[in-house]
């Protein structure tokens, strides 16, 4: 976790997109932004099942993204009722100015934090934990009566991890080192909220739907689509792209639940 997250900062690097000089960019990359990628989503429930509670930490919250979105759906609320913490000091160096100051550089457990939370969010963090179940117990602790505690990972047991084994880029990706040490399942996650007395409100998984068709039917759509050179990713070209992510990997998957990434919301009674 060392070399991970504050020698190499490797979820904090900022990196410029290859496509943003690509025309139709600036009208597809907002919606792929909103409706593509998780981080709308995540919010969107947490903000719902909260009941109006209005104070959020995000753990392990990179640059901040979400803690945006937390805003972008409520601009109302106060920006002092968001907090962000990461072990990164990049984190808070690359941070988006709108939250930059909410970010907290340091380690979850031994942090003193002020006061409850309506929301703890922890976006693909247990993962890379070994000792998981003491940040999660915290984190219950900091929760308000009837908080949620929002935790996404990846499912081992999706089409994808079970169909591309050593080669999911969950457990290997070719790119950067991602640092995954421990893996769940819609089951595992379901037991975790019991022992820890939590009320699972919602269990799904969203990411990509193509490795959710038959293997001869992903095999037409890649030889037809081809492969991003760049990414690796389904579709060669941008724009057919990004509409597909948005539509399909975006809106569909998670109206399906299908996908490698599992979300789940659990409430505090």
């Amino acid at each position: 976790m060392e070399e991970l997250y504050v020698t190499e900062g490797v979820f904090s690097n900022i990196k410029p997109n290859p496509y943003q000089r690509i025309f139709s960019f600036r009208f597809l990359e907002p919606l792929y932004q909103k409706y593509g990628t998780d981080l709308y989503f995540i919010a969107r429930h947490c903000r719902c099942l909260a009941s109006g509670g209005s104070r959020v930490l995000d753990i392990g919250c990179g640059i901040g993204r979400l803690l945006c979105w937390f805003h972008a759906i409520n601009p109302d609320n106060d920006v002092m009722a968001l907090n962000g913490i990461d072990i990164d000091p990049k984190a808070k160096r690359n941070a988006i100015p709108l939250v930059r100051d909410r970010i907290i550089i340091d380690d979850f457990l031994t942090h003193e934090f002020q006061g409850e939370f309506d929301v703890i969010t922890m976006r693909f963090v247990i993962e890379h934990l070994l000792d998981f179940r003491s940040y999660l117990d915290k984190a219950v602790d900091l929760l308000k009566p009837h908080g949620v505690l929002f935790i996404s990972t990846p499912d081992i047991d999706s089409p994808q991890a079970q169909m591309l084994k050593d080669k999911w880029k969950l457990i290997n990706d070719p790119e950067q080192r991602i640092g995954h040490v421990r893996w769940f399942n819609r089951q595992s996650v379901r037991y975790l909220a019991a022992e820890m007395g939590l009320r699972v409100a919602m269990c799904t998984n969203r990411g990509e739907v193509l490795y959710h068709l038959p293997p001869s039917v992903q095999t037409l759509l890649r030889s037809v689509l081809g492969i991003d050179p760049v990414s690796g990713r389904f579709i060669q070209h941008y724009t057919p792209r990004i509409i597909y992510a948005t539509l399909f990997d975006g809106l569909l998957s998670q109206t399906l639940g299908w996908g490698d990434g599992l979300y789940a919301f659990m409430t505090k009674s």
